[in-house]
Order: structure tokens, then C-alpha cells, then sequence
């Protein structure tokens, strides 16, 4: 278990030097979600919204822009990642070295949630700091609760996703299209509540995550600030990224 685990280890520290040598994913997988967040807090910094009872827009945003930043880590940057490994023979040399192939798969995704969780820290002491955000105590159970679940499902789905891709190359633009119209639907940049729409984006994994997120970051919200109903929703697209996951990887198996 010792060995298995430092094996991990040394393959997320790996794949972690791999990430902030490339400036271009770097600037995209980390930066990106932090720079539109001050962009967007410091244009709306005096706003307020009339929702959970009157906020300012810097509190609502914050979570939503938290969900953002751990879907663009943890299923964006590691499908593309994924791909390319795919397309370059990468999972295939990795069959034929002493690296059991768990711990290469194992040391992707511990690189993008290392991200995800850093992002996530970088973000929560922005909106603390330099916009008066107050980060929630009685709510954290709630809090974390929908940061853990909304880790684990946008990683499932994050590799799950890799199947579908007909390329590495195409594969940043088509998860752009996918990912973006769905964030502007799913109360990540403003509120939405326009029937048939929000019925939609109720139904994908991002709207549950982010509104999850909002109702821990709500003062309206009592301790301990779990919202079963998106958590549910969450744990069913866990469920089904999980066994497409699966159906992936014993693909990719049978294929090398």
C-alpha cells in the first residue's frame, strides 16, 4: 500500500512538472478561471442581486466562477490530456514500461485535482481579500461536500469523454463548444431563470455543482449548508461518467 501510494505520488509530481512547463495549458487550466473572475469582480464590484435575499455580485460570482475553474481542470484540461497521450502512442509505450498503467492514470488525475484544489485556494483568497467575500464556517460542510462530489464527477466524465474524441487536436475546441454555453446557462456567470433553459442546464452536472456552491455561499443558507437535491444529481452523473469510464478504458486496453 506504502510503495502503491509513493508510486502516486512520484507520477503526480511528475505530471505536475509537465503542466507549468507548458505555459499554454498552464495559462488556460489555471490561470484562465482566475483572470475572469477579477475581470468580472472588479466591473461588478459595487453590483448587487436581488437573489438568496440580496447579495453583493462578487459573493454570488465567487462560487460560480469556482465551478468553472473545476471544470475546466478536472474534465477539460484532463480529456485533452488524455487525447493527446492517446493520440501520440503515449498510452500505449506506457503498457510496455515498469509504470503500472493505474499509476500513470492515477498520476493525470492527481495532477488536474492538484490544480483544481490550488485554483480553488487562489480564487477563495482573491474573494476574501481583495473583494471583502466572506468564506462561509457554518456552511463549509456543504461547501467541501459539493467541492469533493464535483471533483469526482467531472473527472469521471473527464475521462469518460476521451472515447468521443476524434482527435487531440480537436479535442480543446469541441470541449469549448460543450463547456461554455452550458456555463452561461448554469448560473456560473449570472443568474438564469428562463423556463426551458434553466430546465436544461438542471439536468447536466455543471448547474447542480455550481448551485451547490451558491447556497453555501448564501446567507440565507442554514448550517450545514448541504443541498441534497444537487448533490443527488451529482452522484447520478457520477454513477453514469464512472461506467463510461470504465467502458473507456477497457476500449483503450483491448486497442494496445
Amino acid at each position: 500500500m506504502t510503495s502503491a501510494l509513493s508510486l502516486i505520488a512520484w507520477q503526480v509530481r511528475y505530471e505536475q512538472r509537465s503542466f507549468w512547463r507548458n505555459r499554454r495549458a498552464s495559462l488556460f487550466g489555471f490561470l484562465f478561471p482566475v483572470l475572469l473572475f477579477v475581470i468580472f469582480a472588479t466591473l461588478n464590484k459595487h453590483a448587487h442581486l436581488d437573489v438568496d435575499g440580496g447579495v453583493s455580485y462578487v459573493t454570488w460570482y465567487l462560487p460560480g466562477i469556482i465551478a468553472y475553474a473545476l471544470v475546466t481542470t478536472a474534465f477539460s484540461n484532463l480529456a485533452i490530456s488524455l487525447a493527446s497521450a492517446r493520440d501520440t502512442g503515449v498510452l500505449k509505450r506506457v503498457r510496455g514500461t515498469p509504470l503500472p498503467w493505474w499509476a500513470f492514470l492515477a498520476g493525470r488525475v492527481g495532477s488536474a485535482l492538484a490544480v483544481a484544489a490550488l485554483t480553488t485556494a487562489l480564487l477563495l483568497a482573491l474573494g476574501a481579500i481583495t473583494y471583502g467575500v466572506d468564506i462561509p464556517v457554518e456552511t463549509l460542510p456543504g461547501l467541501v461536500l459539493a467541492l469533493v462530489l464535483g471533483a469526482a464527477c467531472f473527472t469521471a466524465l473527464g475521462i469518460a469523454v476521451v472515447r468521443f474524441m476524434p482527435s487531440a487536436e480537436s479535442a480543446g475546441p469541441v470541449l469549448a463548444i460543450l463547456v461554455t454555453p452550458v456555463a452561461l446557462v448554469s448560473n456560473v456567470f449570472f443568474p438564469v431563470s428562463h423556463g426551458w433553459i434553466t430546465d436544461v442546464a438542471g439536468v447536466l452536472p455543471l448547474k447542480p455543482l455550481s448551485d451547490a456552491l451558491h447556497a453555501a455561499f448564501s446567507p440565507a443558507t442554514a448550517a450545514p449548508g448541504i443541498e441534497w437535491s444537487d448533490l443527488l444529481a451529482l452522484a447520478v452523473w457520477l454513477a453514469f461518467g464512472s461506467a463510461m469510464m470504465v467502458r473507456f478504458l477497457r476500449v483503450q486496453a483491448r486497442a494496445e
